[in-house]
C-alpha cells in the first residue's frame, strides 16, 4: 500500500480507498500513519495503537486493500497460471497462516477456493483483533441507567 501511496506524485492520478478520510489525506500524511500502525503491530515494545480518526482510517483502508486484493487475485488466478504457468495465490497463502495462526482451530478454505466472501470474513474478522479498542467500550453507562 505504501507503492501506491506514491502513485500521484508520478502517474498524476489519486488512488482511493474507499475511506473519505483517509482518502483525503496528503501522501505524506498516509505514510505517516501507516508507518505508525506498522510500527505499533510488530514492535512488542511500543505502545498500544491509540482510538483515533487518523489510525482508524488508515486501518479501514487497509481493510479495504486488503478485500480488494484478494478479489483480484481470485478474479485472475486463471490468467495468472496461463501467463506464469504457476498460481498466483500468494495473498490467499498469507492470509490463511495469518489466520492460523491467530485462530488454529478454526476450519481454513484451501488455496484454491474461489469464494471471495470466505476470504473477506477471514479478513473482517482478523482485522477486529488489530483495532484499538475504545475508551468508552469498557464503561459501564447503559448498565446504571437500568
Amino acid at each position: 500500500m505504501m507503492r501506491y501511496i506514491e502513485q500521484p506524485k508520478v502517474c498524476g492520478s489519486k488512488v482511493e480507498y474507499g475511506v473519505p478520510f483517509f482518502d483525503d489525506l496528503d501522501a505524506t500524511e498516509k505514510a505517516i500513519v501507516l508507518h505508525r500502525i506498522i510500527y505499533s503491530l510488530f514492535d512488542p515494545a511500543s505502545e498500544p495503537l491509540k482510538d483515533s480518526v487518523y489510525n482508524a482510517a488508515a486501518l479501514a483502508a487497509l481493510e479495504n486493500r486488503m478485500k480488494k486484493t484478494i478479489n483480484l487475485e481470485i478474479d485472475m488466478r486463471h490468467w495468472h497460471k496461463k501467463k506464469y504457468k504457476i498460481d498466483g495465490y500468494d495473498v490467499r497463502r498469507h492470509m490463511i497462516t495469518a489466520y492460523h495462526s491467530q485462530y488454529p482451530r478454526d476450519d481454513v478454505p484451501s488455496l484454491d477456493s474461489s469464494e471471495a466472501s470466505v476470504f473477506e470474513k477471514m479478513i473482517d474478522r482478523l482485522f477486529s483483533e488489530i483495532r484499538p479498542r475504545p475508551y468508552f467500550s469498557h464503561c459501564r453507562c447503559s448498565q446504571d441507567k437500568a
